[in-house]
């Protein structure tokens, strides 16, 4: 049997969920930009008819006019797909690997001293010293 076992199987076991995760992660982030560009191509789309414009407008803006003091719309509730982006819910895993790391070393540190005898008075160890 392999010494460390059970840290190595901790430690692949949660760097898979980890990368797992992210994907699933970033594979939703993907579909609300799509979802996103979709409505952008709406708004280019109605050029002729301003009803689904307007309906935009209406959901987000503020004011339906610029802002003459620094021309900018003013949004009173930002589109769901173009919210800030969520910092990852697994930003505890490079902690965790690193504390296996640590825990780890000192197992194997360990286990290898335990058939170690020391003899305080063995003259051989203390001219090593």
């Amino acid at each position: 049997m392999i010494d460390g076992l059970p840290f190595y199987v901790a430690t692949v076991e949660l760097f898979v969920f980890g990368v797992g995760y992210e994907f699933w992660t970033l594979s939703e982030i993907m579909k609300k930009f799509k979802n996103l560009g979709k409505r952008f191509q709406t708004l280019k789309d109605s050029k002729g008819n301003l009803t689904a414009r307007d309906k935009w407008f209406d959901e987000y803006l503020a004011e339906r006019i610029v802002n003459n003091s620094d021309k900018k719309f003013r949004l009173h509730q930002y589109p769901q797909e173009i919210a800030v982006v969520p910092k990852s819910l697994l930003r505890f895993v490079p902690p965790i690997l690193t504390a296996f790391g640590v825990l780890g070393t000192f197992w194997g540190m360990t286990v290898g001293l335990i058939g170690m005898k020391i003899d305080p008075n063995n003259l051989i160890e203390k001219q090593g010293i």
